[in-house]
């Protein structure tokens, strides 16, 4: 499987998603059926530059939310966590697991705070 290239834009000391951002995605096949997330298992790894150190991880039980049959994955932030960050820009990458099988990378790309 091809990852999804996608970048996020946050802004620090607010909460996201908020007014106006995505933070919801749904997992579909290319004929349009929605892949079932029950089982599966997500970690979402921010690094302070490519190969560095993590500086954050959100997981399925905080801060990406995994909808089951309904295929949708939530990412979510709170505003301690883009304080935290500071403003710039880190490498991410979210990875799914599935029940018995090997983690691999869904969605990858740039979290830029400002």
């Amino acid at each position: 499987m091809t990852y999804l290239p996608y970048d996020l834009q946050l802004v620090a000391g607010q909460a996201y998603p908020s007014a106006g951002d995505v933070g919801r995605f749904v997992w579909e096949q290319p004929e349009g059926e929605l892949v079932d997330l029950t089982g599966y298992t997500a970690a979402l790894e921010i690094r302070r530059y490519a190969g560095g150190p993590v500086v954050l991880t959100l997981t399925d039980a905080s801060g990406v939310a995994l909808g089951g049959p309904a295929g949708t994955i939530v990412i979510t932030f709170t505003s301690g966590q883009t304080t935290a960050l500071g403003t710039g820009f880190y490498p991410y990458q979210l990875s799914l697991t599935p029940s018995g099988s090997s983690p691999f990378v869904f969605m990858s790309g740039y979290v830029r705070v400002e």
